[in-house]
């Protein structure tokens, strides 16, 4: 009795697991919630980016919306490396393309809305297929930043989910 409960138990367990890839791979909207960078930048901004997977599959459109953020120059989605903590952008947010361009004084609001796909990746993500950055999110790999005069390494970010 207790090897079929044992079974039973472990083929519950693997079935759950499918689920749960199935799940995640299938899902079609992620957002971020940007607050000061991890290395103690001291900033009041904070942030929301707001991520849906359209087209099949095939494309994000996005919005960037910021508050309390003051000479803004560029914002990307950024792939942390296996193991690491930050990571090289692979996504332009703002501009859509380098290179970075300055919004002089403080900025609330919507920053950018758009869309982009895999053509549009930057980076290590540079000709790899659309799925790889929904892979990257779905792990918890992916961040966005927010990058300002004041701080070139990004003011702001938080993680995809």
């Amino acid at each position: 009795m207790k090897k079929i409960s044992a079974v039973l138990l472990l083929v519950l367990l693997l079935a759950l697991a499918t689920i749960g890839a199935v799940s995640a791979k299938s899902l079609n909207h992620f957002e971020a919630r940007l607050w000061g960078e991890p290395d103690g930048t001291d900033s009041k901004a904070a942030g929301q980016a707001i991520f849906k997977v359209v087209d099949g599959g095939t494309a994000i459109e996005y919005k960037l919306i910021v508050a309390n953020i003051e000479n803004v120059s560029a914002a990307h989605i950024h792939l942390v490396p296996v193991g690491g903590v930050n990571g090289p952008p692979v996504v332009w947010l703002y501009p859509s393309s380098a290179p970075g361009v300055l919004i002089p004084g403080k900025s609330n609001g919507i920053l950018m809305e758009g869309r982009f796909d895999e053509t549009d990746f930057v980076g290590p993500l540079a000709g790899a297929e659309f799925d790889a950055l929904v892979d990257a999110i779905v792990a918890g790999r992916t961040y966005v930043n927010v990058h300002t005069a004041q701080h070139a390494l990004g003011e702001i970010r938080g993680p995809i989910k």
